[in-house]
C-alpha cells in the first residue's frame, strides 16, 4: 500500500483563543456547561464531588463565571464543571467517498491528560453522523469495548470518560459518503485537565501569592544586534538609542523618508521627527543595547 500524507491541519496557537468567533462559542458552551455541571450534581453526585474537589478555581475554563452565565451571581455553592480547556472539533468533515480499510484508526489513551474522569460533550444533529460514534474501551491495554452514539436528534449527549486510563478511538463506517442524507455536521467538545496544572497549583498553594522573575522566550535570532540600513524599509518599527551618549534605553520608533541609504525616524514617545538618523537601530523589542534585551531571557540577577 503506498505511503499516504495526512493532513493534520494547523496547529491551534494561543492567538487563537482571542478571536471573536471563538469568544463567542465559548461564551455560549460555558453557560452549557454550567447547565451539565447542575445535571451532574443532581444525577451522578459522587462523580461531581470527585470533580470539584479536584478543581483549582483560578485555571479553570470555561471559567465558574462563564459557567454561572450572563446575569446570574456567582455564590459559594454555584455548580461548575472542573477543567483546563476545551477543544471544539467538527465532526462529519468528509471531504470524498473513502473506505473505510483505507482511513487511519487513531486508537489511543491520553498519558498527558489526568488519570480522572472528564466529559466528551457532541451537540445534537439532524441525522446520523459519519465516524462520530465512539469507541471506549476498559482499560489503556484494551478489554471490553463499548460504542457510543455520539450524533443523536435533539440529544446533547455526554459521556464520561477517563482518557488517560482507558483505550479510545472514534469508529471508522464500512463507507463513507458525503450524500444529502448523511451531510450532518457536530461538535465534540473535548475536556482536559493537564498534569503540569495540578503541579502549579500545589506550588502556588504552598508559596501564595509571590511575583517572579520576569522571563521571555529567548529566540533563535540575537535581537541585540544592530540591523543593517539595507534591511529597513519605510514604516518599518525599530529600537534606536536617543541619548547623545548611549546612557538611556532604546526608544521605538518608525523608519521614516528612506531614499538612498538615508532615513528619518518618527518616535512612537511623542510622535516628533529626527531627520537623516545616522546612529545604530536595532530590532523594535530591543530595549538595551546591551547583552540582554526584552526578548532575551532576564534573571533576578541581572542589573537591568
Amino acid at each position: 500500500m503506498p505511503k499516504r500524507e495526512i493532513n493534520t491541519g494547523r496547529p491551534y496557537l494561543r492567538q487563537s483563543s482571542i478571536y471573536s468567533e471563538v469568544a463567542r462559542l465559548f461564551k455560549l458552551y460555558g453557560e452549557i456547561l454550567g447547565l451539565i455541571s447542575n445535571a451532574m450534581a443532581e444525577l451522578l453526585p459522587e462523580v461531581y464531588m470527585e470533580n470539584k474537589n479536584r478543581a483549582i478555581q483560578d485555571f479553570a475554563f470555561p471559567t465558574p463565571e462563564m459557567q454561572c452565565g450572563d446575569g446570574n451571581i456567582l455564590t459559594e455553592d454555584y455548580k461548575y464543571w472542573y477543567c483546563n480547556q476545551v477543544i471544539a472539533r467538527v465532526m462529519g468533515r468528509n471531504l470524498g467517498k473513502m473506505e473505510a480499510s483505507n482511513m487511519p484508526v487513531a486508537m489511543h489513551h491520553d498519558s498527558c491528560d489526568e488519570p480522572m474522569d472528564q466529559l466528551l460533550v457532541c451537540s445534537p444533529s439532524d441525522n446520523h453522523v459519519r465516524n462520530s460514534d465512539l469507541l471506549i474501551f476498559e482499560k489503556k491495554e484494551g478489554g471490553a469495548c463499548y460504542r457510543v452514539n455520539t450524533s443523536i436528534k435533539n440529544t446533547l449527549t455526554i459521556v464520561l470518560m477517563n482518557s488517560a486510563e482507558q483505550l479510545h478511538a472514534s469508529a471508522i463506517e464500512e463507507e463513507c459518503d458525503p450524500t444529502p442524507s448523511c451531510s450532518s455536521y457536530s461538535i465534540r467538545f473535548i475536556h482536559y485537565v493537564r498534569p503540569q496544572i495540578k503541579r502549579f497549583g500545589k506550588k502556588v498553594a504552598e508559596k501564595g501569592n509571590t511575583t517572579g522573575p520576569w522571563l521571555s522566550v529567548k529566540p533563535k535570532e540575537d535581537h541585540t544586534k544592530a540591523l543593517k540600513y539595507s534591511e529597513l524599509k519605510n514604516d518599518m518599527l525599530v529600537a534606536s538609542n536617543f541619548g547623545a551618549d548611549n546612557s538611556r534605553d532604546n526608544l521605538q520608533a518608525r523608519v521614516t523618508n528612506k531614499l538612498n541609504g538615508k532615513f528619518d525616524l518618527t518616535w512612537l514617545i511623542d510622535d516628533t521627527l529626527t531627520k537623516k538618523w545616522t546612529k545604530k537601530v536595532y530590532h523594535h523589542n530591543c530595549i538595551k543595547n546591551k547583552k540582554k534585551c526584552q526578548r532575551c531571557w532576564i534573571f533576578p540577577t541581572d542589573n537591568v
